[in-house]
């Protein structure tokens, strides 16, 4: 009896083997499975920790602005009291690492001390610090945090020395020692692209043989026009010899912020008629080198 390889009528059809897929049929395949699961509560936190161990610096940046923003609405609705003071280097570095999901100890403390050293109360420091939580999403650490900026409120408030230690009496601006402190802060968080996010603002308004009296004049003038130019929460520093150096980021309102330093410096200067001063006075744009001692050793030559 011959074989057929025709089945018989009414036979059941055989099903035809799987043709494998086609690679682009795979990977559309792989990134509809990927997308439903980012949209699953374990995805969304799956996908918040790897963005943060990326480490991608243009989003954190434009996650800590939001953060800024929306910290400031809550704070200055229900918490804080000083119109137009809120902004500080602390609030800036606790929003960085809320929004690159990095321990927050270390900031909150620097802002129990800042907020003290600036003379606010335990109250509205903690009070604006349950804000800045809310609007970064850390109040699952709001305890932890409470206590690192209570005790650094404290610590500095027992002892005004330390207080003192970081501001020039003369100018209203700190002194190189915080700002060393927060150059190697920068450092430390950017590292080597430091050099390429930030630079020194530098304003020098000296006169040559001008007596004591006239020095600390025109550092008031010159303090009080930078404290009047910036207003963002830059840190601001008088060198040894005088020369102001105002830390910023290399973003798209530097030059903006650069002409307003040159404006307001040039209008105090004028107006102090009895004042021996650089008229107009030098301001220009310092870079940063790649490592946190060079910067350190360009402030030490440019105080001298």
């Amino acid at each position: 009896m011959s074989s057929s390889s025709t089945p018989p009528p009414g036979a059941p059809q055989s099903r035809p083997s799987a043709e494998p897929l086609p690679d682009f049929a795979l990977r559309a395949l792989r990134a509809l499975s990927t997308a439903a699961e980012s949209v699953s509560p374990a995805g969304l936190q799956r996908s918040r920790e790897r963005e943060g161990n990326v480490g991608d610096n243009a989003h954190a940046a434009a996650r800590a602005k939001q953060i800024l923003f929306r910290w400031e609405q809550l704070s200055s609705a229900s918490a804080w009291l000083r119109f137009g003071e809120w902004r500080s280097e602390a609030v800036d570095a606790l929003a960085h690492a809320m929004a690159e999901n990095r321990s927050a100890h270390a900031a909150a403390g620097r802002l129990g001390r800042q907020r003290a050293f600036e003379g606010v109360g335990l109250k509205e420091t903690l009070d604006d610090l349950h804000c800045g939580l809310i609007a970064g999403g850390y109040v699952e650490f709001e305890l932890e945090l409470i206590r690192e900026a209570s005790q650094s409120w404290a610590d500095t408030t027992i002892d005004p020395a330390t207080r003192l230690d970081w501001v020039d009496p003369i100018s209203g601006l700190v002194n190189s020692d915080f700002l060393e402190v927060r150059l190697h802060e920068v450092f430390e968080r950017h590292g080597g692209a430091a050099a390429e996010q930030y630079c020194l603002i530098a304003v020098d308004g000296q006169v040559q043989g001008a007596s004591t009296w006239s020095r600390d004049a025109r550092d008031m003038v010159l303090g009080q026009a930078v404290l009047r130019a910036c207003k963002r929460g830059q840190t601001k520093a008088k060198l040894a010899n005088g020369t102001i150096l105002i830390l910023e980021e290399r973003d798209e309102g530097l030059a903006e912020r650069f002409e307003l330093v040159k404006d307001v410096v040039g209008e105090h200067a004028r107006s102090a008629h009895a004042v021996q001063i650089r008229r107009p006075a030098r301001v220009w744009i310092e870079g940063l080198p790649s490592t946190a001692e060079s910067a350190w050793e360009l402030v030490r030559s440019l105080a001298s």
